[in-house]
């Protein structure tokens, strides 16, 4: 397949583009220099129509808050943000792997299901990720932000093709000491199916009200399928019985036997509808399902958990990895062109030296030896219409370095010396030997007189 031509945005390149939603695009990219090979990273830009909407941006520029602080293995990490062509963006993390929606999808279309022990590996790093952003103190500034998510849901759970496990997207978060603002009447942020009783009657959220969209995704994996929505349903109906989720509810051992009474109870209790009833941090969500994972399966590793996502998505992630592969190439190869193209145009700028005749070049390091190399070999400009030639000597009446150069004695001495000064010293340095041949000179006469 033929590599999509990069799209230079600030100081990076768009490589291709991932995902758009109501407020944003995503696009896998990396830095717009040669030295950037091999880095990726993805890049999310607000929607340029609604750029100059202070809503739209407000969310924005609190994902940019919530999350440029963090640092952990189960949440993204946020390398850069900024604004460029008036649009706000933010530079995250690449993540190799599939979101949890991806993986539930593939798995029905085999007609396969996920591991007991991976789907609660999984989310057990879920949980403390979430533990993490729930309790997060900022160790530069001291600030406690107590960030809830607010829209867990298999969308923002990728599962690295490793078995590490990231939570995406705070753009929506609730960060209570950085947002003054309240959420609008009749404005439900996140997913209709995974939103906790208390956020349809409006109240505020916190950790609890994440650890009820967590134990949906969890229930939701060990059946695959949805425990409050019936095909055909409108969000409506989905709120509706997530009001009344005590009536609804049913352990997930309902639909796969494999799970285990002590697994049921972790689920259920995640899902209660009263919040107080609920684990009452994410820690404990977390600890009860490590409880669970050690006393039935206690051998398992979450390496078990990438080998199976790579072996399932297995012709996806060759074609995957070759299309990266494909587009970074692409990308290198035109920044080198770039590059190449800059050091031609930079080089045709350089002046000819009024002396000689010959184009000036920036001393290297070791400029010493070029000196005297150029001084034996022709030097051509053919940047020039009428490009300037200064001739070698004969072979015969080449000098060594620090040999003065052999004139025809019939020609004007002081040419010879004021050429042979330029070319090896240039203008600096020739007033700078006449002014010591004068000095020697002077003090010379002082002594002898």
């Amino acid at each position: 397949m033929k590599a999509a031509a990069p799209a230079p945005f600030g100081k990076y390149l768009l490589l291709n583009r991932l995902a758009v939603g109501g407020m944003a695009e995503v696009f896998l990219a990396r830095p717009n220099t040669t030295e950037g090979n091999g880095r990726i990273m993805v890049i999310k830009r607000i929607l340029p129509h609604i750029a100059d909407d202070p809503t739209f941006v407000s969310m924005f520029k609190s994902e940019i808050q919530t999350s440029m602080g963090f640092n952990h293995p189960h949440t993204v990490l946020l390398h850069d943000f900024g604004e460029e062509e008036q649009q706000p963006y933010l530079v995250m993390e690449y993540v190799e792997g599939k979101d949890l929606k991806q993986i539930a999808t593939k798995l029905q279309a085999k007609g396969k299901t996920i591991p007991i022990p991976m789907a609660i590996s999984i989310i057990t790093q879920a949980a403390a990720g979430l533990n993490y952003a729930h309790r997060f103190e900022n160790k530069v500034t001291g600030e406690v932000q107590h960030t809830i998510h607010r829209d867990i849901t298999p969308h923002n759970l990728i599962l690295s093709y490793d078995g590490n496990l990231k939570i995406i997207d705070f753009g929506i978060a609730k960060v209570k000491n950085r947002l003054a603002e309240r959420t609008q009447s009749g404005i439900l942020k996140g997913k209709a199916a995974y939103i906790a009783p208390e956020q349809i009657m409006g109240d505020e959220p916190d950790a609890r009200t994440d650890i009820f969209s967590l134990g949906i995704v969890l229930w939701e994996l060990l059946t695959l399928k949805r425990p409050f929505t019936l095909p055909g349903d409108t969000d409506y109906n989905v709120l509706a019985r997530i009001q009344r989720c005590e009536k609804y509810l049913v352990p997930p051992s309902t639909y796969n036997s494999a799970v285990s009474p002590a697994l049921d109870a972790v689920v259920m209790k995640a899902m209660r509808k009263n919040p107080d009833e609920r684990y009452a941090t994410a820690a404990e969500f977390q600890l009860a399902l490590r409880q669970v994972l050690v006393a039935i399966y206690p051998n398992y590793s979450y390496a078990e958990a990438g080998d199976f996502l790579r072996e399932l998505f297995r012709e996806e992630l060759t074609s995957e990895r070759s299309r990266l592969r494909e587009i970074n190439l692409h990308a290198q190869k035109m920044l080198l062109a770039a590059e190449q193209r800059l050091a031609h145009e930079t080089t045709a700028q350089i002046p000819l030296s009024p002396a000689t005749g010959a184009m000036a070049k920036p001393r290297s390091r070791n400029w010493e030896e070029e000196l005297f190399t150029d001084m034996n070999r022709e030097e051509v400009s053919t940047e020039f219409k009428n490009p300037v030639v200064v001739p070698r000597a004969p072979a015969s009446t080449r000098f060594l370095p620090l040999q003065p150069p052999v004139f025809d004695h019939g020609a004007n001495p002081a040419e010879y010396i004021s050429i042979s000064l330029d070319r090896t010293l240039g203008d600096q340095g020739r007033f700078k030997f006449l002014l010591c041949v004068y000095l020697l000179a002077f003090f010379a006469t002082r002594i002898c007189g």
